[in-house]
């Protein structure tokens, strides 16, 4: 060559398509293969070695200046010829290889020390392979091995006390933020009888979390005092706008109210009194809230609940009945518990009524109240007060008389023009469910005897109404 240094050089045909398309020629000199090893040994921490073929030298760090001047005639050296004593006893001995992952591994003795060389083949030339490796004494190859052995066990064990305090710092910030989350949940169901009080945290962040939303539960418990969460509810999944306004549909309402209430508040301590009217308040709102009403509001000793609003209900007038006869029902249970205990008692009367009504949010952006008004509140209303009058614990209308009849017992009362209505009105006596109602709540039902009684009381009825005062006679002789 020009430049006197002995090459190395590779020819590959290329083909395209099967046909042969050209050769690429590739030279790279002897000193630059060693070059190259030399580096590889030294960041290996051994001697680094190209082998051609198993006897051939192409790399090696005393082939750095090698030129044809110094080895004429012989460019490549053989493994006796080069000056590495490790290399020689390889080409002399010949030892057995062990697979050592993609290398092969020798044992050398060599002046009754061993070394270990690793050999990887990494192409061929026609017959001949190319191999690439490195030798190292045999001792730093063990020490090598047991430091990367224990490294390995060094690691493991780091990595298992990691992952336990990992798993222990993860508990103790993974919890707070499960209750958070957990919390979150049932407060957007307004389930807030069901939310534990978050414990406090030793990491600040969570801490602030748990005091807020604790302070937040409780200001919501005693706020839900004031608002019925089912209206809360019902409103937030329904498509009734939060704002001033509503809409016309059907309802019907309940009215409830203690007789002589005003009698018996005189006769009562305040306190005493606050205490009983909260357990009964407590207890006929449940009554109501079982059947799916809305309680609306409470006026002095009376209640207002309603029914198919906000949500809609096909058989409001059905559910209404039913809360009015519960409500009659646990009246009367109370009163008997009361008077048993030489306590005043709460005789509720009731009135139930359907109708048109307009329904939604009344007042301002800053205050609303969510509410139903007109005619039939007013009718409602109206039919409790009567109840007194004509001696009976629920007066309902002709329009609940129809629409209820085939599940309950109604007994005509009288016509009626109550204040505020045009046309006379219909009122009955709603005295509880027929038999054979399925899922009729026990003792709601009302006896055979009961249903006689209220037959001959449809024919006196019917005969005051004709003025027929003779049949009249005869009939209650």
């Amino acid at each position: 060559f020009a430049n006197e240094a002995v090459h190395v050089t590779r020819r590959q045909r290329i083909e395209i398509g099967g046909e042969p398309v050209g050769v690429l020629i590739a030279s790279v000199t002897v000193s630059e293969l060693s070059r190259l090893i030399t580096e590889f040994g030294d960041a290996y921490q051994g001697t680094g070695f190209i082998l051609f073929g198993r006897d051939h030298v192409l790399g090696h760090p005393t082939l750095l200046d090698l030129h044809p001047s110094q080895n004429e005639g012989h460019p490549l050296l053989t493994l006796p010829e080069i000056d590495d004593p490790v290399l020689q006893a390889f080409g002399s001995q010949r030892p057995n290889a062990e697979l050592d992952g993609g290398f092969e591994r020798y044992r050398l003795d060599v002046d009754g020390n061993e070394f270990v060389a690793f050999v990887r083949w990494i192409d061929a030339y026609g017959d001949v392979q190319w191999g690439a490796g490195a030798w190292r004494d045999s001792v730093e190859v063990d020490l090598a091995r047991k430091r990367v052995a224990n490294a390995g066990y060094i690691g493991l064990g780091a990595l298992f006390i990691s992952l336990i305090v990992a798993g222990l710092v993860g508990k103790t910030i993974a919890r707070p933020i499960e209750l958070v989350t957990v919390g979150a949940e049932k407060l957007g169901r307004l389930d807030l009888e069901q939310i534990a009080p978050l414990p406090p945290s030793r990491i600040r962040e969570l801490d602030n979390q748990a005091k807020a939303m604790n302070t937040a539960l409780d200001g919501l418990r005693a706020f839900g005092k004031y608002v019925p969460k089912q209206l809360v509810l019902d409103i937030l999944s329904s498509d009734i706008p939060v704002e001033p306004g509503g809409d016309r549909r059907p309802i019907t309402v309940l009215f409830t109210d203690i007789r002589g209430f005003t009698t018996i508040s005189e006769r009562m301590e305040p306190e005493a009194l606050m205490q009983l009217l909260s357990i009964y308040f407590d207890q006929m709102v449940s009554e109501v809230l079982d059947v799916r009403g809305t309680v609306d509001k409470f006026v002095g000793d009376a209640i207002m609940a309603y029914w198919n609003a906000p949500l809609p209900q096909d058989n409001h007038e059905l559910l209404g009945c039913d809360a009015a006869l519960r409500c009659a029902a646990l009246s009367d249970r109370l009163n008997a518990e009361w008077e048993a205990a030489g306590q005043e008692i709460l005789y509720t009367r009731l009135g139930i009524h359907p109708g048109d009504c307009i329904v939604g949010n009344v007042g301002s952006d800053r205050r609303l109240d969510f509410t139903v008004f007109g005619s039939p509140v007013n009718l409602a209303s109206r039919l409790e007060g009567l109840a007194e009058f004509y001696g009976v614990q629920i007066l309902a209308s002709e329009e609940i008389r129809q629409k209820c009849q085939d599940r309950f017992l109604f007994r005509p009362a009288d016509l009626v023009l109550p204040k505020g209505v045009i046309e006379p009105v219909a009122i009955y006596e709603l005295a509880g469910y027929l038999p054979g109602v399925a899922k009729a709540p026990d003792g709601l039902t009302v006896s055979q005897e009961t249903i006689t009684k209220f037959e001959k009381w449809q024919v006196v009825y019917d005969t005051y109404l004709f003025r027929d005062w003779q049949a009249l006679i005869t009939a209650t002789s």
